[in-house]
């Protein structure tokens, strides 16, 4: 009598690797459907990406491997000018300086427009006591107060500011997320 799982001549591994096979063939099938830009030429790609903000680019750089070759100085200069000459007072670039138009924009600071950022204040105050005053348990000898700072930038120049003492969970409706 034969083993379980060997049927017909073929033993367990024979049956596994086929199943890999045929399950290793779909999977490159469904890639190859769920992203159809990978099939663009890529001088089309090249002018897409000068109309996509600086995260959509790196998103799309890093996640198609057969797109980082397109990661031209040209495609980088439209970003470093479209990010840094409305962020710079002086309004003149000099990508020499960071050693290129890719290193300017992957080294030079800049502000960042795709979320917020939160400064939290917090000031540990002493209870006064005084002769007036009415005693005050030990766990209540110190007075925490939290706040904080809010900002939101926009490509356009403008901010959004809030200083309250709401935590982050509660302020991402109110600053436009």
């Amino acid at each position: 009598s034969q083993g379980k799982g060997v049927a017909a001549g073929k033993s367990d591994d024979d049956e596994v690797n086929a199943e890999e096979e045929e399950g290793g063939a779909g999977q490159d099938k469904e890639e190859e459907e769920q992203s159809p830009v990978v099939d663009f030429p890529k001088d089309l790609l090249h002018r897409i990406s000068q109309f996509l903000n600086l995260d959509e680019v790196g998103t799309l750089l890093c996640a198609h491997v057969s797109m980082r070759d397109m990661g031209d100085e040209t495609l980088f200069q439209i970003l470093c000018q479209r990010t840094y000459m409305v962020q710079s007072q002086r309004k003149t670039l000099s990508p020499s300086k960071w050693g290129g138009w890719r290193a300017m924009l992957l080294r030079r600071p800049r502000v960042r427009t795709n979320g917020m950022y939160c400064l939290k204040n917090t000031r540990v105050k002493e209870v006064v006591r005084d002769m007036w005053s009415d005693p005050v348990p030990a766990h209540m000898m110190v007075i925490n107060s939290s706040y904080y700072r809010y900002f939101r930038f926009f490509n356009d120049g403008t901010c959004l500011y809030a200083l309250t003492h709401h935590p982050p969970e509660k302020m991402l409706k109110y600053l436009h997320f």
